[in-house]
């Protein structure tokens, strides 16, 4: 319904009822005595009801609250002040409770216009419902405060910078984890907690990272507000325009100190076990070293002796004997040097050295070292093939000795009881990956392929089972795999294949 009244001021705007109805706020007017003289159908919508014209007491039919939630009587209401008092009133808020009892919070705008001798001819109010405002405020307020829980809740400390990579904003839980005041983080300020052998580092990564425009990553250590340095792990991603262009960044600080120091507790037990061992698996052969030791150093205290003799005889022909016998002494002095030297370096206790390394020297060194004074003993037919192409590979040679050594003595224990005792090790080069492989014709294994690189199971009355599962450790830190097979007639055969580099 829409009504206009017969004022003189609005039957002088013939267009004024299509107008009002065009308008999607509720418009409605009033003369001077506040009757109501026509509305739109906007207003009828707003109120719930369409009210009779020209009669003063049109309004009775809803009740009009204050924001605290007070009555608002309606001579005080803001079409009600603005007639009395002769003056506009634009963006006065309120609360209408309508006829079926629900309630309508809105703005009025109230205008007025006057009579050809200047006194007030009437009013028009323009109210505007604020029910879907008031709804998305409150979404809104119920959006942040979940969004402030989630941030409390998140162990990750939150932070802001500038498109330069300035620190502008910190989350309160990153100033109490810090002991740090707002005016002190901001900038380039959050550096002064850094570990100060950090700093050169973090600070080159953060503004390669800033300047190029990508996500920021990286580790680093940060003094907490107890005074203790604790690692942390710091990423940022960029906030862009509709452009593309940088607006800001934002960030996130997580504190990994427990994991980091129970990652490098980890590291450095693997590293004890691992040297345990070799200590124990040079204990094995402790005796045979002995032996093998014995025989070119008593060789060559025969030769010095044969030299001590023919220089005591003064017989001058015998310069060349003695120069041959000098000669193979330091053959044979050498050969035990030389064996002393790989045991030395075999039972080093130190961290992993990553480096590339010519496989088929490591591997021959390792073969050398586990087959001391077994292979002729035991009658082991030993056949080594080493790939001529000589594959080069990025690892730390001692670690790749220890694998072939345990697969190599592994083999020569499964063969002590065998009638044929064959031993073949080979390096293969392939296509990006070289290979070891250690096949002996023992009784096989009695438990699964897979199970056999398990820590703690093992066949052996006295041994550990950490062999196996040591040597798959070694070889998957390089990236690399280790599987065993079941020879076709007897014997089992291990592969370990590892990532090819450039030699160069």
């Amino acid at each position: 319904m829409s009504s206009i009244a017969p004022s003189e001021n609005w039957t002088q705007a013939p267009d004024s009822k299509r107008l009002l109805e065009t308008l999607s706020v509720a418009v409605y007017v009033t003369d001077e005595q506040g009757r109501l003289t026509g509305y739109n159908g906007a207003a009828v919508r707003l109120w719930g009801r369409a009210p009779s014209l020209f009669i003063r007491d049109w309004w009775t039919s809803w009740r009009l609250f204050r924001l605290d939630g007070t009555d608002l009587p309606f001579e005080l209401c803001p079409m009600a002040l603005a007639i009395r008092e002769g003056r506009s009133i634009r963006g006065e808020e309120a609360i209408m409770e309508r006829a079926d009892g629900s309630r309508v919070p809105f703005l009025a705008f109230v205008e007025l216009f006057h009579q050809s001798d200047g006194t007030v001819g009437g009013a028009v109010n323009t109210l505007v419902d604020l029910t879907e405002a008031r709804q998305s405020a409150l979404a809104l307020r119920e959006r942040d405060e979940h969004y402030r829980h989630v941030v409390d809740l998140n162990p990750q400390l939150l932070w802001v910078s500038d498109a330069r990579g300035s620190v502008i904003d910190v989350g309160g839980r990153w100033l109490a984890a810090t002991g740090l005041d707002r005016s002190q983080a901001l900038g380039d300020g959050w550096l002064s907690i850094c570990h100060p052998d950090d700093v050169p580092r973090i600070s080159e990564v953060r503004q390669r990272a800033f300047a190029a425009g990508k996500p920021f990553d990286a580790e680093y250590r940060v003094r907490t507000a107890k005074g203790e340095y604790h690692w942390v792990h710091s990423r940022a991603f960029p906030r862009r325009d509709s452009h593309g262009a940088i607006i800001c960044w934002y960030g996130t600080t997580e504190d990994i100190d427990t994991r980091v120091r129970a990652e490098l507790k980890r590291n450095q037990l693997a590293i004890e076990i691992r040297h345990a061992t070799r200590v124990n698996a040079m204990g094995q052969i402790a005796g045979m070293l002995a032996h093998e030791l014995s025989q070119p150093l008593a060789a060559a205290a025969n030769y010095v002796d044969g030299c001590e003799r023919l220089v005591s005889a003064g017989a001058k022909a015998a310069s060349d004997n003695i120069f041959q016998g000098l000669h193979q002494a330091r053959r044979q002095i050498d050969h035990a040097a030389d064996i002393v030297s790989r045991l030395r370096l075999f039972m080093r206790n130190q961290a992993p050295k990553e480096q590339p390394t010519r496989l088929n020297q490591a591997v021959a060194d390792a073969v050398q070292l586990a087959t001391v004074g077994n292979a002729n003993r035991m009658g082991i037919s030993l056949a080594l093939d080493l790939d001529p192409r000589d594959p080069v590979v990025c690892v730390d040679a001692v670690e790749i000795q220890q694998v072939v050594f345990n697969l190599v003595r592994n083999a020569i224990e499964a063969m002590e009881d065998q009638p044929m005792r064959h031993l073949h090790v080979a390096t293969l080069m392939q296509q990006d990956a070289a290979q070891i492989m250690i096949r002996d014709t023992g009784p096989g294994s009695a438990m699964g392929l897979d199970e056999m690189f398990e820590p703690f199971l093992t066949t052996k009355p006295t041994g550990l089972g950490l062999g196996l599962a040591i040597c798959r450790r070694i070889v998957e830190r390089y990236r690399g795999r280790i599987w065993a097979e079941a020879n076709g007639d007897r014997g089992i055969t291990m592969r370990a294949s590892l990532p090819l580099v450039d030699a160069e």
